[in-house]
């Protein structure tokens, strides 16, 4: 699903009103609407961090005048893992919005999470692990 697609989504339910423009929830805590509104803002930054994975594996990693400048240690360092991490997200917000298309007002995410699980753990702990030697090398080409 396109993020203008997830614009129009308009009701959640409960007279709640959802926009994906919106990143503060005006308004009192209602508990009616809290769970639509974290759903949504689960799916909808899950494509906003894909959309920044995008563009730093095409952008930054697929660059040959990056590469020409980067040792292939310090490039291994930058972007280890990020084309695994980006297409496990890719997988997993596939599957919430399939969820969301099937029922937009009753959608369930929890088990869509705990499939996923077992496969974020595997591209994410090398990234994680990874991100010391990162930011050294970051910082040392700066």
């Amino acid at each position: 699903m396109e993020r203008r697609r997830l614009e129009g989504v308009a009701s959640w339910g409960g007279g709640c009103e959802a926009r994906a423009s919106e990143v503060n929830w005006p308004g009192p805590f209602d508990p009616v609407c809290a769970l639509p509104k974290a759903k949504f803002e689960l799916i909808t930054s899950e494509a906003s961090y894909i959309h920044s994975l995008s563009v730093a594996v095409g952008h930054f990693l697929g660059s040959a005048e990056l590469s020409e400048c980067l040792g292939a240690q310090d490039k291994q360092w930058l972007f280890s893992k990020l084309p695994e991490v980006k297409s496990t997200s890719e997988r997993f917000l596939q599957d919430l919005e399939q969820r969301l298309e099937a029922d937009v007002l009753r959608f369930s995410v929890c088990d869509v999470v705990l499939e996923h699980c077992p496969a974020f753990r595997r591209v994410y702990l090398p990234y994680v692990t990874n991100q010391a030697y990162q930011e050294r090398t970051y910082q040392r080409l700066l």
